[in-house]
């Protein structure tokens, strides 16, 4: 279905969602989006071109809970559109192009549980910004050169129980503090979960 459709579905009280998995969604659609739109609690758009104009309409929806942008480049003004965002709980962005400064908006967010995110212009020094949002549970990091010293800031988030980590630059020696120190904390590296006979971890 259309935007247009989906959004005339929701209008109805027939949904709460806008998905798009195949067709290729731009800004411009996403100027339907309205303030009084709060029955839209899911966004995502896996084949979008979504850039940070896009997202000062997304961050109008007042009760939206998850929002999913693939292939979408949203730099550091995008997040701070979202950032003050009063009910957002996952943030999936992996194909951004955001900085550690865009990241620090995100401290913002009170409701932050879920953060999905790879950027190419993110280096280790995220994990400081990271460190900072305390309310996550979840972190998934795509393509961020993360090392010993970001894996131990990260561990400080007091809620995480869950940490994918893909292409980070953690050693062996990294990792075995991390399970000395954070048995509980679920581990995937590189897609694979972490545990002690997982001879290649990096």
């Amino acid at each position: 279905m259309t935007i247009q459709e989906q959004l005339t579905n929701g209008r109805s009280g027939s949904g709460s969602k806008v998905q798009f998995v195949e067709s290729q969604i731009d800004d411009d659609a996403l100027q339907l989006l309205d303030a009084s739109d709060d029955w839209l609690k899911t966004l995502t758009v896996d084949r979008g071109r979504i850039t940070d104009e896009g997202m000062r309409a997304v961050a109008r929806l007042p009760e939206l809970i998850h929002l999913r942008l693939r292939e979408s480049p949203i730099t550091d003004a995008g997040l701070r559109e979202i950032a003050q965002h009063p009910k957002l709980q996952i943030l999936n962005l992996p194909q951004s192009m955001v900085t550690t400064e865009g990241v620090r908006e995100l401290a913002q967010l009170p409701s932050l549980k879920n953060l999905r995110l790879g950027s190419e212009r993110l280096g280790p020094e995220v994990a400081d910004a990271i460190s900072k949002l305390e309310s996550l549970r979840t972190l998934h990091l795509i393509g961020v050169p993360i090392n010993d010293d970001g894996l131990k800031q990260i561990a400080t988030l007091p809620r995480l129980s869950s940490l994918y980590l893909d292409d980070a630059e953690v050693s062996g020696e990294g990792w075995d503090w991390f399970q000395e120190n954070h048995p509980k904390i679920h581990v995937h590296v590189n897609q694979r979960h972490l545990d002690r006979s997982l001879p290649d971890h990096h």
